[in-house]
């Protein structure tokens, strides 16, 4: 460490070559996969961009990737046998200014990870990146770690089929760690910035804040709801030592989960309902754990959230109404729904019901499947309703909030 990575690290060179990784990213580039033009029985690792004329970004001459790469995984392999070395060297590989601006532009944009087999070697760096912050952490005062978190958001939904074990350990790591969520340790702050007065009664916000304060406390417990719903329970997590095989089966470059993983328990508990096949047991405890988890996004990390379509959040979380006949009656699933209602419609203005939502071939007849849930005559159902009005030419939908008294 002392002879040689300490003085790479401080060295002039090392800072031009973290100078170039933002236009080294696959993850950040516009540029389309040549995997495209691929004939069925002739595939390729997607080395070349649409047009033949340019490799991928993380494979181009002056990439600095494939080194990161190796270095971020030798320092994680470094710090799993020796507890502690160096740590401020770690730290200041991770807050070098140029990583720093290319982690923040990951969090803040909606990632594609195509389907080129390099964009692995940019994960992989990510996942180790990821490591490194947790060992870095507890014994350091590291200013950034809301950066790596929504990062590490957005990571999770690029991770490949045959890679869910990297999966696992982010979301064990970094994802769902209280230490990653610690640069909000003062709720109200966040509370103040989503402007929450402009909809709620100091009453309303108090509880708002209440119910994120009691979920933030409840994250390892969260974690265990998302591992089952996530199917990652089986998958044993790797030797911090070993190298990735970095190989791709067939269906390999495809993204293990969506982008709108959070929505998982709920969505499943919805399947599950329509299917006839569903266990009622703990129903309600699964779609709590997840509105809570969708609270302290909603809150703490709204930036990531930015990257769902207000429409598509909505509708996704207005399926608990059908995730049991009467699931939404409890009192914790009532309370957390009417928080994160509060907070979508802040946005009714963005609302876009001719949106093509995956997984929801029409808005008109998804609202009809609902009605007879919305509209019962129940006193606790509050700040939801759909309200169809009609234009000089078209039928249109809109939002309003709605109190039953």
């Amino acid at each position: 460490m002392n002879c040689a990575i300490l003085p790479l690290l401080n060295s002039s060179n090392f800072k031009l070559i973290c100078s170039r990784v933002k236009s080294s990213s696959c993850l950040l580039s516009m540029k389309r996969s040549g995997k495209d033009r691929d004939p069925q029985s002739l595939p390729s690792l997607g080395a070349l961009v649409w047009g033949g004329r340019e490799v991928m970004p993380s494979i181009s001459p002056t990439s600095p990737l494939a080194l990161l790469q190796a270095l971020a995984h030798f320092l994680t392999s470094v710090c799993s046998v020796h507890q502690g070395i160096h740590l401020q060297s770690i730290q200041h590989f991770l807050d070098n200014p140029h990583i720093l601006e290319y982690i923040a532009q990951l969090g803040s944009q909606k990632l594609q990870a195509g389907d080129s087999w390099f964009t692995r070697v940019e994960t992989a760096m990510l996942a180790d990146m990821l490591k490194l912050l947790k060992v870095v952490l507890p014994a350091t005062n590291f200013q950034h770690i809301g950066l790596f978190h929504t990062m590490a958001l957005q990571l999770v939904s690029l991770i490949p089929t045959d890679e869910k074990f990297l999966a696992k350990e982010i979301f064990n790591h970094a994802v769902f760690n209280p230490d990653f969520i610690s640069d909000f340790s003062d709720v109200a702050c966040s509370l103040e910035a989503l402007k929450l007065a402009d909809l709620s009664s100091k009453q309303e916000q108090s509880s708002i804040h209440k119910l994120l304060e009691k979920a933030t406390l409840k994250i390892p417990n969260l974690w265990q709801c998302y591992q089952l719903s996530l199917h990652l329970d089986s998958v044993t997590e790797r030797c911090p030592v070993d190298i990735s095989s970095q190989t791709a089966g067939k269906n390999g470059c495809e993204p293990a989960f969506p982008n709108d993983w959070a929505y998982l328990p709920i969505l499943i508990l919805y399947n599950q309902a329509h299917s006839g096949k569903g266990d009622s047991s703990d129903n309600a405890g699964s779609v709590v754990s997840s509105l809570q988890w969708l609270l302290i996004m909603e809150c703490l990390r709204p930036q990531m959230m930015a990257t769902i379509s207000v429409t598509a959040r909505f509708c996704r979380l207005s399926t608990v109404f059908l995730a049991g006949s009467d699931l939404f009656l409890e009192p914790e699933v009532h309370h957390h729904l009417s928080a994160l209602l509060h907070i979508l419609l802040r946005s009714n203005s963005s609302f876009d019901f001719n949106e093509k939502i995956p997984g929801l071939t029409s808005f008109y007849d998804f609202l009809l499947s609902q009605s007879r849930h919305i509209w019962s005559p129940v006193k606790q159902i509050h700040h939801f309703s759909y309200v169809t009005f009609m234009d000089w030419q078209q039928v249109r939908y809109g939002i309003c909030g709605v109190q039953f008294c």
